[in-house]
């Protein structure tokens, strides 16, 4: 242990001093605060610190030990339209005016569609003179958090890979906690001052809904933990913070706090920093030491980040520069080239806009051409068995036109054999269905002098027909 650290455990009915020091962790006072006010509750617990021979060290920590916890589902993933949220709905969630209570907010993890928030509320009347009674007597605490936050943030790392049922004893009443794998889903007050069976009846509405693998039993009581886990139906662990980590067999409520609470990152450390989740505080007065320790400690870091980060950055700025270049220009030729195409659009349209309505043209244009092509193959394959099976024909070329008045002709040219093979031809492809009529516009003998029916390259006569399809035309 570094140094002393005084912790001050304030509960509605009682004061407590906790004194960690000399590497001994004690009870060094207790007063009631039935009937009387924060200042003379407080005095009276110094004087007796003082009688003890115990002197007031630097750092004083305050817990307060009668918070009202909820906890919220936001179905918003924004935490600034989270926290305006939550202030419309705290009012008129607790039984007091909202302007007697002083709320403190985190947030503990995400949802499916939103945040999961945990709130932390305690009268701000009596939370105000508690602070005021201990600044008029010298003391300004390090920092304020309330039960069993502290015992939360310090729980060890094999209770924090599961869901488990967390419940904290400090004498007649206690703290269910449902963790989440280390994050707080849910903290309720429970009575535990009636024994097992009625600990574990209160324990009931908190377990409805939750899959829960074990249940951890701390502080007072502890010895009822067997007898709780069985009524619960859940695996227990029945151990202190203490026990956890130094085999102690003995664990009291006010030593569970105050290991935690001595245990638990500093605010404004690195290790605060590195916390698995936010805790409510309710004031934070990290020392000056620690803060120009981590501020050297971050300087150095920053410093060597900066170092690397111009290193990098002087070795891709002419990169970066090329590439904004190259982009600027294909920009520049995408919009010429898309406004060429479609002198329609609007030179003020983004090249997303553009794409889009290049897009549109495109699929107008496909949907055109599958319209107007629909006929083509139907007549390719009317062709290729309108050819005679005896004939010497050899097809060149096909034309097609839809020009004329709206009709659809093709114009088919090639060689045959014999004035017979064309005529065959012509009467084959008339009658197939579809085609209105076949002309033949030419057939023209022309003299190769070699054998028809033989191995030559061409045939003798050239032939031209043009082809009006059914139903296309006039």
């Amino acid at each position: 242990m570094s140094r002393n650290v005084l912790i001050l455990l304030w509960r509605t009915a009682e004061l407590l001093a906790v004194y960690c020091g000399e590497g001994q962790i004690r009870l060094a006072g207790r007063v009631s605060c039935l009937g009387r006010d924060s200042r003379s509750a407080a005095e009276e617990l110094l004087g007796a610190l003082r009688t003890s021979g115990i002197s007031i060290p630097a750092d004083v920590r305050l817990l307060l030990g009668d918070a009202l916890f909820r906890s919220w589902s936001i179905p918003l993933r924004s935490r600034r339209k989270a926290l305006q949220s939550l202030e419309l709905l705290m009012d008129g969630e607790f039984p007091f005016e909202n302007e007697a209570l002083e709320h403190r907010t985190v947030f503990c993890g995400r949802q499916s569609g939103g945040l999961r928030a945990l709130s932390v509320s305690v009268l701000r009347e009596a939370f105000e003179q508690r602070l005021s009674a201990l600044r008029e007597l010298g003391i300004e605490p390090s920092f304020v958090t309330a039960e069993p936050l502290p015992e939360l943030m310090t729980l060890p790392a094999e209770l924090r890979r599961s869901t488990v049922l967390f419940v904290t004893l400090k004498g007649d009443h206690g703290y269910a906690v449902v963790m989440d794998h280390g994050r707080p889903r849910n903290i309720v007050r429970v009575s535990a001052g009636k024994g097992t069976e009625s600990l574990a009846s209160s324990l009931q509405f908190v377990l409805h809904g939750q899959d829960l693998q074990k249940l951890v039993v701390y502080g007072e009581g502890r010895h009822s933990a067997e007898e709780l886990g069985k009524a619960l139906n859940l695996p227990h662990v029945s151990a202190g913070l203490a026990a956890f980590d130094m085999g102690r067999q003995e664990s009291e409520g006010w030593r569970e706090s105050a290991e935690a609470v001595l245990r638990m990152p500093m605010p404004g450390t690195l290790a605060w920093i590195r916390r698995s989740f936010d805790i409510p505080l309710f004031q934070n007065r990290a020392s000056r030491a620690e803060f120009f320790a981590i501020s050297r400690t971050v300087l150095a870091a920053a410093c060597g980040v900066l170092l690397v980060a111009t290193a990098w950055m002087s070795s891709v700025w002419a990169e970066d520069m090329a590439f904004r270049k190259a982009a600027d220009r294909y920009e520049a030729e995408a919009r010429s080239a898309a406004l060429k195409a479609v002198p329609q659009l609007r030179r003020q349209m983004t090249l997303g806009q553009l794409e889009s309505a290049l897009r549109g043209r495109l699929e107008e244009r496909a949907g055109a051409q599958t319209q107007e092509g629909g006929w083509i193959m139907p007549f390719l394959q009317a062709v290729h068995g309108s050819v005679p099976q005896s004939s010497h024909i050899q097809l060149d070329s096909l034309r097609t036109d839809s020009s004329h008045q709206g009709a659809f002709t093709a114009a088919l040219s090639g060689t045959a054999g014999e004035y017979q093979d064309v005529n065959a031809f012509r009467d084959a492809l008339a009658a197939k269905p579809g085609v209105r009529e076949v002309r033949v516009v030419q057939a023209v003998s022309r003299s190769t002098g070699q054998d028809r029916t033989g191995g030559g390259t061409s045939l003798p006569i050239s032939f031209e027909l043009q082809i009006l399809l059914e139903g296309q035309g006039r």
